[in-house]
C-alpha cells in the first residue's frame, strides 16, 4: 500500500470516529481506547446479567414460600438425582423464582435423604398396612425396589409435610428481611430529612 493511500485511509479513518463521537456524544478518549470485548468476557458479562435477572424474579415473601414449599416437596420424592432439575423446570413452568425452588430441593442432601426415604417408606407401609417395619439403611437399599410401592405412597404426605414446614420458614425469613429492608430505608430517609 503506497503512502498517500495510507494517509487517505488514515483521514477516512478519523473523520469516521469524528462522525461516531458527534452521533453518540462519546468522549474521544473513550471510542478510540475500547478494545471490542472477548468472546469469555462478553460470555461472563452475560452470566452476570443472567444471575441478578433470577434473583430478582418473583421475589415476594409469598412466591418465595411458594418457591421453596414446591422445591421441598419435589426433594422428597423418589426422583433421586433429578430433584433440582425436577424443581427448575416446575418453578420455570409456574412462574416462580428458579433459585429458591432449587434451593428447598436441596433437602434431598446426601446427609438427610436416607432418614427422608426411610421415614417415606415407613409412612407408606404403615398407610398401606397399619403397622411399622422398623427399617434399617442397610435393609432400605437392599431391598428398595420392593418398597417402591410404599416410598411412593408415603413421599406424598411426607413431602406435603416438609413443603408447609420449609416454605413456612422461608415465608417468616422473606417477610423478616423485607420488614428490615423497608425500616431501614425509613431510618435513612428520616435522617436525610433531619439534615
Amino acid at each position: 500500500m503506497s503512502r498517500e493511500r495510507r494517509e487517505r485511509v488514515r483521514d477516512l479513518h478519523d473523520c469516521e470516529l469524528a462522525l461516531a463521537r458527534e452521533a453518540r456524544q462519546i468522549p474521544p478518549s473513550n471510542l478510540e481506547a475500547q478494545p471490542s470485548p472477548s468472546p469469555w468476557s462478553r460470555l461472563v458479562q452475560k452470566a452476570r446479567e443472567v444471575w441478578t435477572l433470577l434473583w430478582k424474579e418473583h421475589t415476594t415473601p409469598r412466591e418465595i414460600a411458594i418457591a421453596v414449599a414446591m422445591g421441598a416437596f419435589v426433594g422428597c420424592t423418589p426422583a433421586l438425582g433429578f430433584h433440582g432439575w425436577i424443581a427448575l423446570g416446575l418453578a420455570t413452568l409456574f412462574g416462580l423464582n428458579r433459585i429458591w425452588s432449587w434451593a428447598g430441593s436441596r433437602i434431598s442432601n446426601i446427609l438427610i435423604y436416607p432418614w427422608i426415604v426411610i421415614g417415606e417408606i415407613e409412612l407408606g407401609h404403615y398407610l398401606r398396612f397399619g403397622d411399622r417395619m422398623h427399617l434399617t439403611e442397610k435393609e432400605v437399599m437392599a431391598s428398595r425396589g420392593r418398597l417402591m410401592v410404599d416410598w411412593l405412597i408415603g413421599s406424598i404426605p411426607f413431602g406435603i409435610g416438609a413443603a408447609i414446614l420449609f416454605g413456612g420458614l422461608a415465608y417468616g425469613l422473606a417477610h423478616l428481611r423485607l420488614r428490615r429492608a423497608s425500616s431501614s430505608e425509613d431510618l435513612s430517609s428520616r435522617s436525610e430529612d433531619v439534615r
